[in-house]
């Protein structure tokens, strides 16, 4: 008995001979697009919301009766001198400066630590987020500080200066 076996075809073209590529479906080139499509969209309206992170003063004020009553973050510079603090009622009042307009702002709740210190004789900036009022003064309600990466307070400054021990986290027992 003998047993034949049927040939084998190759998929493999000769060498020399070109191949044959296949374009990929309609399908899935529309579905590509409206992917990219998507994710474009995503990103825009991401962007969008965040572009405007704060108003200087000037373009607070340019806004006149339109910006009263309407929350808003506004960024500055603390006027020198002008920081007032009560804490027993926890209210702070300073005045705003873009080098151009100041605004008087009200401010009550805990100071962030790092607001009020001096570098260079210049305080650091702040953003304030609240409304502005009808009679001119913004009520704050939260203080954002911003400094760069190398300002420290001067009491930090002064400890890391002065080399103190480290806190240890264990107590003793008797």
């Amino acid at each position: 008995m003998d047993v034949q076996y049927p040939a084998v075809v190759s998929d493999l073209a000769a060498p020399g001979t070109p191949i044959a590529r296949r374009r990929p479906s309609l399908k899935l080139i529309v579905a590509g697009i409206a992917a990219l499509l998507v994710f474009v969209y995503l990103i825009t309206t991401a962007m969008g919301t965040s572009t405007v992170y704060y108003l200087t003063v000037s373009e607070l004020k340019a806004k006149g009766a339109a910006s009263y009553n309407v929350p808003v973050r506004v960024g500055g510079r603390a006027g020198d001198g002008t920081i007032l603090s009560d804490a027993a009622a926890q209210t702070l009042h300073f005045s705003l400066t873009d080098n151009t307009g100041s605004l008087q702002v009200v401010y009550k709740g805990i100071v962030p630590d790092m607001f009020g210190y001096a570098k260079d004789g210049h305080y650091q900036d702040a953003v304030v987020e609240g409304t502005l009022q009808p009679d001119g003064v913004f009520q704050a309600s939260q203080i954002i500080v911003k400094h760069d990466a190398s300002f420290a307070a001067a009491d930090a400054q002064a400890t890391a200066q002065a080399g103190s021990p480290p806190v240890s986290g264990k107590q003793q027992s008797r």
